[in-house]
């Protein structure tokens, strides 16, 4: 579970770009919900959850991949919540903790895609049991994923380039030419 700080830092990037964030009324909680309504000029343009990524203890079956793929399966029955049809964007955001980068993006790009992406840009399918496990489906209902690291400003964006509405509508808060995306699924 996050805590206040976590929020904030993503609270404080999304106003950053113009963006406000609106918490759920306590009506509208009715189930688990994701964290914020993101708005921009008073419109409605996605729906945001935070995830917390901390050190974890090793041992077992790949802890940072199992934790990834256990957010993301929360975080869909979150949006589901409530934006059922999909009317509307999700973006997934994860705060990281990790002072060292011991996890970092490239654990999260891995955990999605099922791919490692070797040095010189050949992917290996070598994480398909966690991509193409219970989050098969839920992760490309996802549109956007946000990973910041904790004590850093810069943002790592992931963008899912299934749906052409929700990428065009991210891309534009965003202010990234859906053209200059590389597709790495």
């Amino acid at each position: 579970m996050q805590n206040k700080k976590e929020e904030q830092k993503i609270e404080n990037y999304l106003k950053s770009l113009g963006l406000y964030c609106e918490r759920f009324s306590k009506s509208e909680c009715l189930r688990k919900t994701p964290d914020y309504k993101v708005y921009k000029n008073n419109e409605l343009k996605f729906f945001c959850e935070v995830k917390t990524v901390k050190a974890i203890e090793v041992g077992g079956d790949d802890p940072i991949f199992n934790k990834l793929t256990g957010d993301i399966h929360e975080a869909m029955k979150q949006f589901d919540a409530v934006n059922p049809s999909g009317d509307y964007s999700n973006a997934l955001a994860f705060v990281n903790h990790n002072e060292e980068d011991f996890y970092d993006f490239t654990d999260l790009r891995n955990t999605i895609t099922g791919n490692l992406l070797t040095d010189t840009g050949k992917s290996e399918p070598i994480y398909r049991k966690f991509s193409e496990g219970r989050i098969q489906n839920e992760k490309t209902r996802i549109h956007l994923y946000i990973w910041l690291n904790l004590n850093k400003q810069k943002p790592h964006l992931f963008f899912n380039m299934i749906n052409d509405k929700h990428l065009n509508n991210l891309c534009s808060i965003f202010n990234i030419n859906p053209a200059d995306l590389k597709n790495i699924i």
